[in-house]
């Protein structure tokens, strides 16, 4: 389940909540339920409210840690790419242009 589905199910669950103690504030029951008994409906959809926002939670720190362990993957693979070219560059012969003013390439004069 997606974290925007189960933020969702928490928003119900307030909506309810709401409702509820809408009807207890007023002292106004809900239909054959007294209003002492929808207050304890809407702790029940509080509760309810706060399961959801946990689970929340804990899937966007999932999903927050699995994207910076593929962002951290692509860093490695490029840095090792990038090694790679300097290592090739190396291994023809390549010197480094700053500090010996050498030509651009081994062969020209």
């Amino acid at each position: 389940m997606s974290v925007h589905t189960i933020l969702g199910a928490a928003v119900v669950q307030l909506h309810l909540a709401l409702r509820d103690n809408t009807l207890w504030a007023a002292k106004s029951g809900s239909g054959t339920r007294p209003y002492v008994a929808v207050g304890h409906d809407a702790v029940e959809h509080i509760d309810a409210a706060i399961a959801e926002l946990r689970r929340a939670r804990a899937a966007l720190v999932g999903e927050l840690r699995a994207d910076e362990d593929e962002r951290a993957a692509r860093l490695d693979a490029a840095r090792a790419r990038r090694g790679a070219r300097v290592l090739t560059l190396d291994a023809l012969g390549v010197e480094d242009l700053v500090e010996t003013g050498a030509a651009l390439h081994p062969l020209e004069d």
